[in-house]
């Protein structure tokens, strides 16, 4: 979260293009770097950036075709009263097995 929220400041804060890509260059690096580029970070550093900079950084690659290594600590959060077909039948059978006596 916090690599999207710097992306997304770069994105609003910052006037001038040429400032917000050389900002946003380098937190693209660190985020690659620590292994925390998530959608969202992708998502706000794609808004951030003019179209050459991101097929720069990117190689024209979508977040799906990235090294996993750019990826690699992103933690995946489910949304509060979301369920998968599947995670919502384990959560329900576990929530009943710890009801029954």
């Amino acid at each position: 979260i916090t690599y999207g929220l710097m992306f997304k400041a770069v994105g609003r804060l910052l006037p001038n293009e040429q400032e917000r890509d050389r900002y946003a260059k380098t937190l693209f690096g660190l985020c690659c770097d620590d292994g925390y580029l998530g959608e969202m970070a992708y998502n706000r550093m794609r808004e951030a950036v003019t179209k050459k900079t991101l097929v720069e950084l990117t190689g024209g690659k979508s977040h799906g075709n990235f090294p996993a290594e750019w990826k690699l600590n992103v933690k995946t959060h489910f949304r509060k009263g979301f369920q998968n077909k599947d995670l919502g039948k384990s959560e329900e059978n576990s929530k009943k097995n710890e009801l029954r006596p």
